[in-house]
């Protein structure tokens, strides 16, 4: 169980397949490791799962050993993954400065295609929490746009949902220091 750190800028989770292998890595901007962003993906077995804490730009060392079980089998993919990666290799999506203070954040879209377009950029916590949404028109195929939030957003990571004309564009994560 990892723990919060007063002014931790980031936490990396290591794990490591007990009797070998090569180990998965994950950075969060807090304390709570979502084991589906783990990459690679884990299987079923037995991990070794160490914290390492970084503070002000300084990384400290990791932490001692704990043990975890991943039971059943592997996940499945989400429905639609096969043509989100095949839309992430001709699109792009960015998100800066990231990490950033919670005040605002620019969008930069390129690939979404001459003509006019219906742009949603939701917002949501990692509770899976609506934080904000914001719709407008755009035209052209690229976008470059200033999201304003109307309270700082509290230190975290967030996911940032991109909609494009009705369907999902990206899934960009936000990390608020």
């Amino acid at each position: 169980m990892s723990q919060s750190v007063c002014e931790a800028d980031n936490y990396t989770f290591e794990f490591t397949p007990q009797g070998g292998g090569t180990p998965s890595v994950f950075t969060s901007g807090n304390y709570v490791a979502f084991l589906n962003n783990v990459n690679p993906s884990l299987t079923p077995g037995l991990y070794d799962v160490r914290v390492k804490v970084t503070q002000n730009g300084v990384a400290g060392d990791f932490g001692p050993i704990c043990v975890i079980e991943i039971l059943g089998p592997d996940a499945p993919e989400a429905p639609g993954v096969d043509a989100m990666r095949s839309i992430a290799e001709t699109t792009g999506a960015t998100l800066y400065p990231n990490p950033n203070a919670g005040s605002e954040v620019r969008v930069e879209l390129s690939g979404i295609g001459d003509g006019n377009h219906d742009v949603n950029i939701v917002m949501y916590d990692i509770y899976g929490k609506q934080i904000s949404s914001d719709a407008f028109g755009h035209e052209g195929d690229v976008l470059n746009s200033l999201i304003r939030f109307d309270e700082n957003l509290s230190m975290g990571m967030y996911l940032v949902h991109i909609f494009v004309d009705g369907e999902q564009f990206a899934v960009e994560r936000l990390v608020v220091k």
